[in-house]
């Protein structure tokens, strides 16, 4: 073999390898994650609700090389007092992600995420709102659905084998006419358990 080839290989090699060793332990766990969310920033749509807090409900699983993570994320917000005439709304947001964990310490860890999912919108009182500026118009009907996309940045603390503490910073666009873009801070505790033999199998 040329030598200018040698390094190729061994790369081709370590990458083969490294996909067979990460196979075989997808589906191995499953972890569940309870959090609580507040969001810290976020565009227009802030001058006229209040986010209260979020709950958010996910779960983990090894995926090759990182993890696959789906949940669920509960908010409402509430109008401002200065805007008796607007409307409280709640959203749902069901979202599909994947991460990959970069141990710091034995029981430290960062992960980057990318979600994709929609977001489900239910207003109490459906109409036109204007924004804070005046230049445009919230066009809302009482029940309405749109994609949405979130980066998350994710620091976990190992407890124990079995228990988890871990905080995301996350940023949320939903694409509606006008986009809403919200930024979330949120922490929360994550249980691990060995997955069942019978769901292992039907995953893979």
């Amino acid at each position: 073999m040329p030598g200018n080839l040698i390094p190729l290989a061994a790369l081709i090699i370590w990458l083969h390898a490294t996909l067979l060793f990460a196979q075989q332990k997808a589906f191995e766990t499953i972890s569940v994650g309870a959090t609580m969310g507040y969001t810290i920033s976020g565009n227009e749509l802030l001058d006229s609700w209040d986010s209260k807090p979020s709950l958010q409900l996910n779960f983990r699983t090894p995926f090759y090389a990182g993890e696959l993570e789906s949940g669920l994320r509960y908010s409402k917000f509430t109008h401002s007092p200065e805007l008796p005439d607007y409307s409280d709304f709640r959203t749902t947001y069901i979202f599909l992600g994947w991460g990959y964990d970069f141990a710091v310490s034995e029981n430290l860890f960062i992960s980057p995420l990318l979600r994709f999912g929609t977001k489900f919108f239910h207003y109490k009182n459906a109409k036109r709102y204007p924004s804070p500026s005046g230049s445009w118009f919230y066009a809302f009907d009482s029940n309405e659905s749109e994609f949405a996309y979130e980066l998350i940045f994710r620091g976990t603390y190992r407890l124990s084998d079995k228990f988890s503490a871990y905080a995301d910073l996350s940023y949320n666009r939903t694409l509606t006419y006008h986009p809403i873009q919200l930024n979330y801070l949120s922490a929360g505790i994550m249980y691990t358990f060995d997955t069942p033999n019978w769901l292992r199998k039907g995953l893979k």
